[in-house]
């Protein structure tokens, strides 16, 4: 805005006028400045936005006036109404108001009377309709300002005629009526350029841009916001120079335009910040309180939230992350609850997009609670979708169903959200395969749009409808529906959508018996979902080619290969994209498909590859999440030296100390240094290549006599059960699993308490146990060392309780899981023997508040129950279990026994579990079923009175050497067993973090038991020079065979697991 002094401010006859009303403002002696004949006062802030407040003896506010030019604001002043009412003047922003920002003036003659009531009239009820009071007469408005302007014209005062056209405007742009507002915006930009008024030209200019931009007409946007621009660094105006760049910023996001839309809200932020350096580690907000007036904290934390979006687009998410953190470590100095709330949903979404989804809920359950305070009800809904689209990751569909109908049911004020709200349900009601309530939720969301039914919105909707239509088997009418719309869109811009709809279209014609149609169409799309990286639809263009050569097994495999190539490579990235409701199930469905059509072309190698890499998936998630962590020191030293770069480029281009071709020079240079640091940012993000996984001939080789390898996969139809030993290999095909998940869920039930009756447990065991080791027990009965390598439900089985022959598979072999076929991505555990044998205890920590204070956890998750119901009680057993491996101190042998505050977080962060070859953890271990990465180790913190929780991404990213880490007192979560592989949810990241292999236990077993078995366990491992299988395996059938502890339950729920062939 213009600096004071540039227009006639106080005259000094006035000055004695003025009172000074406090820090906040300041109070003029209407008896001075109302004489005889005065109808009004004109008032112009000088760089801060000002209104006027007329306040009565008992401190109430009977009337406001103000302007929407804010800093640069022209209002009129009537004079009160009544006696003992003062005018005081105040900023809207956060800032004291001083005389000197505002010059006051007796309007010019002759300003008509009606012209000041109308207008004036007008400004009062739009400030107490923005302050939240709706006082004023909202239907009045438009006629109020037609009648000042009439009046003002007649009067031939063109400046304020300009002022009034704008004011109008701007209410018409607030209320929706764009084409109104643009046409009263050209008006006032012809009066501005009438009178010479270049800081009204500028305004108008910016808000004829930001109307087009509501519009959509961004090219018109910008034209109009190019034209501000050079006006306001003609008036030196900083802040406004900031929010056209603010503008051009969102409107090249808008464009996908991302490097541009980065320059300009670099530009923008590094005004706002003033001396502060918002991208910098730790700002400091009191650097700010200086004499940059340009500088407001509000708004550049509001630049910076645009600009992490920004750089999270560009794949940038290091820089995305630091921003959001500052922002939300500086929300404490600015009154903005509504921005912090979307800095944190936006921070919230990026750590569900890494996967880092205990983080996720937090961040997202806290902006929640944020905007429900404030009741934005636009932003009430849009973090409900967020939290929808969490909870869909998680398999938890009720609650994502139940968040997705309340943000359709807060029918929030913006327009766009309502549509993205019955979007988002009816992709969850696709998914489920509820295909008529999809269809009734896309007919709500075409009522929403169908003033436009030209609209792309209308189009793809209608699309979307015709594709629940027809897998709900209305082929006929589904098939006329997408050739309509495909008829209709193809004069549409956007390419994607238009892809979209003939994927559908030739996915209907397919159904239709039509395939030889389908293929071109197909083709077309999936060309253009491979050039704008929709791996989403490509994937599913692919599975649709398959389908169009359901005759032709060579070209279906070749279609089938490509989509499962694709997958896998989607599976691993950083930035999968998790906002697709239902990529999780399109990935298995894929991964099932693939392997099918390998079996059924007798190439059963090739499937048991393909069966490996999609096994390894959460294994190698865990290998990259800890190779990242592992850069994050160098990463926080690039993200410092960006800083630092941007904040130096960004001062040099606005400090006009050098021009031509030396500035451009300079300049050039620093951008290119910027650009290598951001690419080694985008270097870091990728984590190193993992080999290959060994075909299995090769894993053949390395069998050792006695081993036998069982690899189990579950399909729709059938179990495929790979048998392979040193001397043999086969594939069976298994009848229809259907009813396992049911029988071991009950098994699981049933083995994981003492009181449940062993004829029961027998008869599912034996069921399990004919379906699951029956088919092999030839080769069982050669075996001494069994290897099983899970899928699914079967994670959370314990095999050694299956019947086999007279007794049961324990009796006859040593069991151990196996989560990975030899992967090469794994260090191998240290072979040489130690001249010592140390082992290290961590049991009981201590803690005295039974709660993590970790909030938005679902309710019913393991850990979210707990909380609820208090039951993270210590575990003062395991500090007797503890005491007993105390004694195991020999010689030989040393034990180290950490207890209360010692067994921390920080000792298990900071590399205290290095150098110890076996490391034994006795503490709450919450193995989730249903929610796998929100299970947690609870240990003591250091820094609280609560517990503190280890999640598995980061146990992986620990530093231990241990050929085996033991983890006594797990407790399972009840509830579906969604995939089954939460069962070693905390086995897993031990063997990324460097384990040989783990001990868990499927259920809690009780303290005085467990401290039996572990004895018995750790004297056969130790002293007994066991392996770890076979110590394990002996302990077991120690246990068995004594008739207090011959239940399974307090024998079978400890499960071995590694990811080599060779135990111990």
């Amino acid at each position: 805005m213009p600096r004071a002094g540039r227009h006639c401010s106080i005259a000094l006859a006035a000055a004695a006028a003025l009172a000074p009303a406090g820090a906040s403002g300041f109070t003029i002696d209407t008896e001075q400045w109302f004489g005889p004949g005065i109808i009004c006062l004109s008032a112009r802030n000088l760089g801060l936005d000002a209104i006027a407040e007329y306040v009565d003896n008992d401190g109430r506010i009977v009337w406001r006036a103000g302007s929407w030019l804010g800093r640069d604001g022209r209002y009129l002043l009537r004079p009160p109404a009544s006696d003992g009412l003062s005018i005081r003047f105040r900023a809207l922003g956060d800032r004291p108001v001083e005389p000197q920002d505002v010059a006051l003036e007796v309007c010019p003659d002759p300003m008509p009377a009606d012209a000041v009531d109308a207008l004036t009239a007008a400004i009062n009820a739009r400030l107490a309709d923005y302050l939240g009071e709706h006082g004023g007469d909202e239907a009045a408005l438009p006629d109020h300002f037609r009648q000042a302007i009439e009046a003002l014209g007649d009067a031939g005062l063109s400046s304020w005629k300009a002022v009034a056209h704008f004011e109008y405007a701007s209410y018409a742009r607030a209320t929706d009526r764009l084409a109104e507002a643009s046409d009263h915006y050209r008006h006032a930009l012809a009066g501005f350029a009438d009178t010479g008024d270049l800081a009204g030209r500028a305004a108008a200019s910016n808000s004829l841009g930001l109307a087009a931009l509501r519009r959509g007409e961004l090219e018109e946007a910008a034209g109009w916001f190019d034209r501000a621009l050079p006006m306001y660094l003609e008036l030196d105006d900083r802040h406004s120079v900031a929010a056209v760049n603010n503008n051009l910023g969102l409107l090249h996001l808008r464009q996908n335009r991302l490097n541009r839309a980065a320059e300009h809200l670099d530009s923008a932020l590094s005004i706002l910040q003033g001396p502060v350096d918002l991208r910098a580690a730790d700002p400091n907000p009191a650097a700010m309180a200086g004499d940059d007036d340009a500088a407001e904290l509000t708004w550049a934390l509001n630049t910076l939230n645009n600009l992490a979006i920004v750089r999270r687009r560009q794949g940038a998410v290091d820089l995305a992350e630091r921003y959001w953190n500052n922002y939300l470590a500086l929300e404490g100095h600015t009154d903005r609850a509504l921005g912090a709330a979307q800095a944190r949903q936006n921070l919230g979404h990026l750590m569900l997009r890494q996967g880092r989804l205990d983080k996720a809920l937090l961040l997202l359950f806290e902006a929640k609670e944020q905007f429900d305070a404030v009741g934005a009800r636009r932003w009430m809904s849009e973090v409900r979708i967020r939290l929808s689209h969490l909870y869909s990751h998680l398999n938890d569909r009720d609650t994502a169903h139940q968040l997705a109908r309340q943000a359709i049911d807060l029918a929030p004020e913006d327009l766009e959200a309502r549509w993205r709200s019955h979007q988002h349900l009816a992709e969850l009601l696709h998914l489920a395969g509820d295909y008529p309530a999809a269809v009734d939720t896309l007919d709500d969301a075409l009522a929403l749009v169908e003033n436009d039914p030209d609209g792309l919105k209308f189009l793809l909707a209608r699309s979307q409808r015709a594709h629940a239509r027809l897998m709900a088997g209305q082929i006929g009418p589904a098939l006329r529906a997408q050739q309509a719309v495909h008829a209709e869109i193809t004069g549409q811009d956007d390419i994607g959508a238009i892809a979209r709809v003939r994927y559908r279209l030739a996915l209907a014609l397919v159904h239709s018996g039509e395939p030889e149609a389908a293929e071109p169409l197909l083709m077309q799309a999936l060309k253009v979902f491979r050039d704008t990286e929709d791996v989403f639809y490509e994937l599913l263009s692919l599975e649709a080619l398959d389908q169009v050569h359901a005759d032709n097994m060579q070209v279906r495999l070749r279609f089938s290969n490509a989509a499962f190539e694709r997958a896998q490579t989607l599976r691993h990235q950083p930035l999968a994209d998790a906002r697709q409701v239902g990529l999780g199930a399109t990935l298995a469905r894929i991964d099932a498909r693939h392997v099918n059509l390998l079996v059924a072309a007798g190439r059963a190698d090739e499937a048991w590859l393909a069966v490996s890499r999609s096994k390894a998936g959460a294994l190698l998630n865990l290998i990259r999440a800890r190779q990242r962590s592992r850069s994050e020191a160098q990463r926080s030293e690039l993200l410092d030296k960006h800083a630092d770069l941007v904040s130096r480029l960004h001062r040099q281009r606005l400090s006009g100390n050098q021009t031509g071709t030396r500035a451009d020079e300079t300049a050039t240079a620093l951008q290119l240094r910027i650009d290598r640091v951001e690419t080694r940012l985008r270097q870091l993000l990728e984590t190193e290549p993992v080999q290959p996984m060994p075909p299995i001939t090769a894993l053949q080789r390395q069998l050792q006599d006695g081993q036998l390898l069982l690899d189990y996969y579950l399909l729709p139809d059938r179990l495929l059960l790979w048998a392979v030993s040193a001397s043999d290999r086969q594939l069976l095909e298994l009848a229809d699993p259907s009813g396992i998940e049911q029988q071991a869920r009950e098994l699981l039930g049933r083995v994981s308490h003492p009181r449940q009756a062993l004829g029961a447990i027998d008869r599912l065991a034996g069921s399990l146990g004919n379906r699951l080791l029956e088919p092999v027990a030839t080769a069982l009965e050669q075996a001494d060392q069994v290897l099983i390598r899970p899928h699914g439900v079967l994670h959370a089985l314990p095999f050694a309780v299956l019947p086999l022959g007279d007794g049961i598979l324990i009796d006859q072999a040593s069991v151990r899981t196996l989560l990975a076929a030899e992967s090469p991505a794994l260090r191998p555990p240290d072979d040489s023997s130690p001249a010592q044998q140390r082992l290290l205890v961590l049991a009981d920590p201590g803690w005295q508040r039974g709660s993590p204070g970790y909030g938005g956890l679902p309710a019913d998750s393991l850990l979210g129950r707990l909380v609820r119901d208090n039951l993270l009680s210590r575990l003062p057993g395991t500090a007797r279990e503890a005491e007993t491996l105390g004694r195991l101190q020999t010689a030989d042998t040393s034990v180290r026994v950490l207890t209360g505050i010692q067994a921390s977080r920080q000792f298990l962060s900071q590399g205290g579990l290095r150098g110890y070859p076996t490391v034994h953890i006795a503490t709450h271990g919450l193995v989730d079923l249903r929610y796998p990465s929100l299970s947690a180790l609870l240990l003591a913190d250091e820094g609280s009175m609560g517990p503190a929780l280890l999640r598995p991404q980061e146990i992986a990213e620990l530093e231990l050497d241990a050929r085996l880490v033991v983890l006594s007192g797990c407790e399972t979560g009840l509830g579906p067993i969604s995939g089954g592989e939460g069962a070693l949810s905390l086995a897993r990241p031990f063997l990324v973090a460097g384990a040989g292999e783990v001990i868990s236990t499927l259920w809690k077993i009780d303290d005085q038991r467990t401290a039996l078995f572990m004895q018995s366990f750790y004297e056969h491992l130790l002293a007994g020079n066991h392996s770890p299988a076979a110590a394990l395996a002996a302990a077991q059938l120690e246990m068995r065979r004594d008739r207090r502890t011959a239940h399974p339950y307090y024998w079978a729920g400890f499960v071995l697991s590694g990811t080599t062939l060779a135990s111990g």
